[in-house]
């Protein structure tokens, strides 16, 4: 699938890292990514996110964080 489709959804994300009782910190930690960078995409201003960073995610958050996916 061509990255460019693919975008988080930042309102799951958010939802689902809270849930899980992180912060962006410790999530950052988790898959070797900046908070700042995690803080961006929850605020909906990152584009074109890798592969890589959505299967990292998915597989912390334990949710299909993408837009249009079933939460």
């Amino acid at each position: 699938m061509n990255n460019r489709h693919l975008k988080i959804d930042p309102v799951k994300m958010q939802a689902a890292r809270l849930m899980r009782g992180l912060t962006l910190e410790e999530l950052g930690a988790r898959i070797d990514y900046s908070h700042a960078a995690l803080s961006y995409i929850e605020q909906g201003q990152t584009k074109n996110p890798t592969p890589r960073l959505i299967q990292r995610l998915t597989s912390i958050l334990g949710i299909d964080i993408l837009v249009g996916s079933e939460p």
